[in-house]
């Protein structure tokens, strides 16, 4: 049979460190926070030049492929 371990004691030993360290607990929060939201912003661009792609090449149609070539630095002559 399994005994039950009280969440109250762990609870307070948590809430007195975060009390005993709040510039820690502020800087920790603010990391988190930040990198949650630089994940979504990522994503959403991700996701909007992807739709923005997928949109520019079904405006296209079905029977236009597109290659372009850049410019070498070398000139090419045929003989």
């Amino acid at each position: 049979m399994r005994r039950r371990v009280p969440l109250r004691e762990p609870i307070n030993v948590a809430l007195e460190t975060l009390r005993a360290h709040k510039m820690r607990s502020f800087l920790m929060l603010l990391a988190i926070i930040l990198s949650v939201s630089t994940l979504i912003v990522v994503i959403a661009l991700i996701s909007g030049v992807d739709r923005y792609i997928a949109d520019r090449v079904a405006n296209m149609g079905s029977n236009v492929f597109l290659l372009t070539r850049f410019r070498s630095s070398r000139t090419w002559t045929s003989t």
